[in-house]
């Protein structure tokens, strides 16, 4: 190693030791940070290395510690419990304990006073032992003081929990001296250091023990004036060792009204189901306000075509004559990926379905007897077709073939010919004729065969009707909120209205659910480097879903619709609104009037009936304007806060409604403008003069989607 790189770091590894702070004494607990570097001004005096030394430095890593309380002598006698923990190397570890312990009648004294301490470093685990002399047996004197002494631990005892349910330490952790205050000043600092970790609104116990002193409760009145209320009361007075103790408790109470910033922690969260609603429940850790955030009923799911709920595993999609399925077989080492069609909705009780894909004899060990109770594969359907075919449950059901029940089955020549018109490609019946299978052909026509390994048998399988159920019933009031995932993100929806009509006036009870963010403009985007004509690596431009309001300014052909569109199926139990657009506007409401503006700025003109229907969609200007309490507020307020949501691409958000007179494109829609709080017209789409190619694309207009769910 180079001789001055050497030198160097061992200077710079001194000064990093000369330059560590003191230890700060927390509940027990002492750690020692080290001073931030000024890299310019210690760079001088390291030299030019002293920053190659920072860079070669090792990180520290967590070391394990342990630390056991035993005898002196033999060190295998324990005295008191192991504590253990880890700590990141280099710290102080401090560890408080009791100076005497008595033990099998003995009484033990700690070689040294408490607390320990000591910097941990690794490699390995750090073991500690405190040793304890034995000073004999305890000899019974009658305490004069006795029952004082026990009344002073009593307490004592109380106060450390209470400092415990305060900090988030564990009691056993606190020293008594953090509790017993010798002076008045004392007493003062406890009351102001713990009222200050007081986070929430209920009253809060907070002991002092005041020795040969007196507390008071004036420094909480000087430090929160109003925000604070408190009782205290002087619990005991007790003479012990010479000494006065007054313990007192003040109950506290911190009122923090609307200037809480909430720090919301999740107490419980009950999840949803396919067809009952879950519920998550906030309690602000601060000032102990509770929010309930509901999370909806989630639905049915079938991404693998069974027809079966892959959540639920009921049979719960809608099935037609025609309808196909997908399901697999895996007997013994084999898997087949099968197709079947549905031909009969009502053949025993339930759906018939017949595979289109064939399973070689062989799969049976050959076809066997050709009769059909006796076969190979009816003694597979009858024993264990069940457990290697991926629909099961209640779905599946028994198919009786001519008195041989299984849970799958060969058909008969006339049960094929009954279905032809829907069975595609040649089927091998269970059906014999002159001592041999029955085949029959797509065009109707019969043939026979002899069975043989490699002929393919197509099986047939009986499933039980469809049935979706239910989802329970909720009545949404305003304020209620939603989890809703769009596009594999998560978004909170507050209820704004809880009668709720679309543009057909249709009387049935809707809530409206708004978001409670704004998409950006540019989601979705994003920039990729790929080779040109030249073959040189380039950066290109690959616009999101929602970079404009698109080519024109009817809502039905923009790029808001479509991409709302494509993911408006997965919120479970929306409403299909007819939310064509029939109006337009003129003029703007005025700038920074935000939610008392006055809806007269704005002059309405008819364009037409329109035909659009969507289940997740943009507010139409009317619907602005009937809901402007909410259009600037994002989060539990009741202020506007836009400036919350604000970016450069994301500096309003579309309405539907377009700008004009007429039923022409005008080239701008309205939007909810959140920088100058107000309702106006806005360009669908730049000019595309920007030399930016991102820019010439994106304009700075999100999307603040909304649905109506019906009322229970």
């Amino acid at each position: 190693m180079n001789k001055r790189k050497s030198m160097s770091r061992y200077a710079f590894l001194l000064l990093g030791i000369v330059i560590m702070s003191e230890p700060v004494l927390s509940y027990g607990y002492t750690i020692k940070q080290p001073m931030e570097l000024e890299l310019s001004s210690y760079g001088n005096a390291l030299g030019d290395t002293g920053q190659n030394a920072i860079e070669e430095a090792s990180p520290r890593e967590m070391v394990s510690w342990k630390v056991y309380f035993v005898d002196e002598e033999s060190r295998q006698i324990q005295l008191s419990a192991m504590r253990s923990g880890t700590i990141l190397e280099g710290e102080e570890l401090v560890i408080p304990y009791a100076n005497s312990l008595i033990v099998n009648g003995h009484r033990w004294l700690a070689n040294e006073d408490s607390p320990y301490r000591v910097n941990v470093y690794g490699p390995g685990e750090k073991i500690i032992y405190i040793t304890y002399s034995d000073e004999g047996p305890v000899v019974d004197v009658d305490d004069p003081e006795a029952s004082e002494r026990e009344r002073f631990e009593m307490y004592l005892e109380r106060a450390k929990k209470a400092d415990a349910a305060i900090t988030g330490k564990e009691a056993g952790e606190i020293l008594d001296d953090q509790i017993i205050c010798e002076s008045n000043a004392k007493c003062s600092y406890r009351l102001r250091s713990l009222s200050a970790q007081i986070k929430n609104t209920a009253a809060t116990p907070v002991y002092v023990i005041a020795k040969d002193c007196a507390a008071t409760g004036i420094i909480l009145k000087e430090l929160y004036s109003t925000s604070v209320e408190y009782s205290a009361n002087l619990l005991d007075t007790i003479q012990l060792d010479g000494a006065e103790y007054r313990i007192y408790v003040f109950l506290v109470n911190k009122k923090f009204g609307e200037t809480c910033s909430h720090n919301w922690k999740l107490e419980k969260r009950t999840e949803a189901t396919c067809l009952s609603s879950g519920s998550e429940k906030y309690v602000c850790s601060i000032c102990s306000k509770t929010e309930v955030k509901t999370l909806p009923a989630l639905g049915h799911v079938d991404e693998n075509g069974d027809s079966l709920c892959d959540r639920c595993g009921k049979r719960t999609e809608e099935q037609n004559s025609g309808d196909r399925i997908t399901a697999t077989y895996r007997p013994s080492q084999s898997e087949y990926q099968m197709q079947f069609v549905c031909v009969s909705e009502s053949f025993q009780n339930g759906y018939l379905y017949i595979s289109d894909t064939g399973i070689p004899a062989s799969e049976f060990g050959g076809y066997g007897s050709l009769d059909y109770m006796l076969s190979n594969p009816y003694q597979a359907f009858v024993g264990t077709f069940a457990d290697c075919f991926s629909i099961t449950g209640q779905a599946l059901m028994p198919i009786d073939a001519d008195g041989a029940l299984a849970y799958a089955a060969i058909l008969s020549k006339e049960e094929v010919l009954a279905y032809r018109g829907q069975i595609e490609g040649d089927y091998i019946t269970r059906t014999v004729e002159n001592g041999q299978l029955v085949v029959v052909h797509e065009n109707g026509s019969t043939s026979l065969v002899t069975p043989t390994d490699d002929m393919l048998l197509r099986p047939a399988v009986v499933l039980s009707a469809p049935d979706a159920g239910t989802a329970d019933p909720i009545y949404w009031s305003v304020g209620d909120v939603q989890k809703v995932v769009i596009d594999q993100k998560t978004y909170e929806f507050w209820c704004v209205d809880t009668n709720y009509y679309d543009k057909s006036e249709n009387h049935q009870k809707l809530a409206l659910f708004l978001c409670d963010d704004v998409i950006p403009a540019n989601y979705g985007s994003e920039y990729s480097y790929l080779p040109d004509e030249a073959g040189t690596m380039s950066q290109v431009f690959h616009p999101g879903p929602v970079v404009n309001f698109g080519d024109e300014s009817d809502y039905k052909y923009s790029k808001i619709h479509n991409w709302l569109s494509e993911h408006q199926n997965s919120i479970f139990q929306s409403f299909n609104c007819q939310i064509g657009v029939d109006s337009a506007f003129t003029g703007s409401t005025g700038k920074g009037r935000f939610g008392e503006l006055s809806d007269q700025d704005l002059t309405v003109h008819s364009i037409g009936y329109q035909r659009l229907t969507a289940r997740l969609f943009s507010l139409s200007v009317e619907e602005a304007l009937k809901y402007k309490n909410y259009l600037w507020k994002f989060g539990d307020t009741d202020s506007d806060n836009s400036e919350s949501v604000t970016d450069n691409f994301c500096n309003g958000y579309w309405l539907r409604s377009p700008m004009g007179n007429t039923d022409a494109d005008s080239g701008y829609a309205y939007i909810v403008d959140l920088v100058n709080g107000m309702i106006r017209p806005e360009a669908v789409k730049p000019d595309g003069s920007s030399t930016d190619e991102e820019l010439r694309v994106t304009t700075s207009i999100g999307v603040r989607p909304a649905f109506a769910v019906p009322q229970g």
